[in-house]
């Protein structure tokens, strides 16, 4: 499940993000920012989910989480957890196989196209990389200039990288619509940019818009910058935009104030405080289970174990603990597992395996069968004591 949620935060950041964007950049005439923003946005959803900064102060005079567990309540939601989290992993892998075929077939074509094959009067002028594909017997000398003069703009800032680094952000987050606008604005951005170097590199603004319309039939090919994108009407608006959009320096300050909230709430953990032991009133067996995979038994059934249980967690690094399980058990003051129980071990694939214990025959069985288990492949163990 881990990994589940890593995505799905990852999701939200992008979200958030992209939802930054619309409401603070996405009509701003300041366009090098926008493509900043929008090329910033990928790393920082896939960043901060991964940060653990210990900020905030632990609730709790523990900083280990304890779980009781004395029955088999918790059996049934352990299993339809794990089954609902395979099921879940398995239609996000099928999703990012899908979109990496889909991208490869998409790069073949393309590099069909730029070699020659295939290339004809359907397709508009456009850009990959550093190079320029046009059809300049279709155009006008003048109309050729101008052209020139916007895809150099797309060759010079390399915008073809963007695209391609979107579809691979695509790739990982094909369930999350945000994603896609991120492409998009990134697209639009682009045009906007090259519109506005062409100008200023000495393009006619009305021949130019001229152009716009001349070139609005016709075909280029994905990741590539093709002179025309289907929003004429847009880049027509930012190439009359005489003035930078307002309040600009509140517009950053709300970007600036949306990343820290998100590192805020995605990036942060509790910060970590010297060990204290769980209370332990009748507390027989307290099993740690390490990130490492090494798993520590411990006990204490009166207060002269439970002062060397104290001692014995101060020892234990709390950063290094991946869960703690408490079991109680008023009748016993032995560490070893006490029938009837089960045993529920969940091993880092989000498998489960699970040991039912009656008599010394199960318990031996287990015990074989415990040990065949790579102790470095355990997430947590629990055990549960049948009624």
């Amino acid at each position: 499940m881990n990994a589940l949620y890593y995505i799905l935060e990852s999701s939200l950041c992008a979200t958030i993000l992209g939802v930054g964007y619309m409401l603070l950049l996405r009509n701003s005439s300041h366009f090098t920012l926008c493509r900043v923003y929008l090329l910033l946005c990928m790393p920082l959803s896939i960043i901060i989910p991964a940060l653990k900064l210990p900020i905030w102060p632990a609730a709790n005079v523990t900083p280990w989480q304890v779980i009781e567990v004395q029955n088999l309540e918790n059996l049934a939601a352990t299993s339809s957890t794990s089954i609902m989290a395979l099921i879940l992993g398995a239609i996000y892998m099928v999703g990012v196989a899908y979109f990496t075929v889909r991208f490869l077939k998409r790069l073949f074509l393309l590099r069909t196209i730029t070699s020659g094959i295939g290339l004809n009067g359907s397709y508009k002028a456009f850009t990959f990389f550093r190079k320029i594909y046009v059809n300049k017997s279709a155009m006008t000398d003048d109309d050729y200039n101008q052209v020139l003069l916007h895809e150099r703009a797309h060759a010079s800032q390399l915008h073809s990288v963007d695209l391609l680094l979107a579809e691979s952000f695509i790739i990982m987050q094909w369930f999350n619509p945000f994603a896609w606008r991120i492409k998009q604005a990134l697209t639009e951005v682009h045009e906007y940019i090259a519109d506005k170097q062409a100008l200023d590199k000495g393009a006619n603004i009305q021949t130019y818009k001229e152009l716009l319309f001349k070139q609005s039939i016709g075909l280029h090919p994905e990741y590539s910058n093709g002179f025309n994108y289907s929003l004429i009407k847009k880049r027509l608006t930012m190439i009359t935009k005489a003035k930078p959009t307002k309040f600009m320096a509140l517009r950053i300050l709300g970007i600036t104030m949306t990343v820290a909230a998100l590192v805020a709430v995605f990036g942060c953990n509790q910060s970590s405080t010297t060990g204290q032991a769980p209370a332990a009133s009748d507390i027989d067996t307290i099993i740690i289970t390490l990130k490492t995979g090494k798993v520590l038994t411990l006990t204490a059934g009166n207060e002269e174990e439970r002062t060397a249980l104290k001692a014995q967690m101060a020892a234990i690094d709390p950063d290094g603990i991946q869960s703690i399980n408490v079991v109680k058990a008023k009748n016993s003051r032995k560490s070893e597992i006490q029938y009837p129980a089960t045993v529920i071990v969940t091993l880092k694939d989000s498998t489960t395996r699970v040991f039912s214990i009656n008599n010394e025959e199960e318990k031996a069985a287990m015990e074989k069968e415990w040990n065949a288990i790579d102790v470095n492949s355990i997430q947590s163990v629990d055990i549960l004591k049948n009624k």
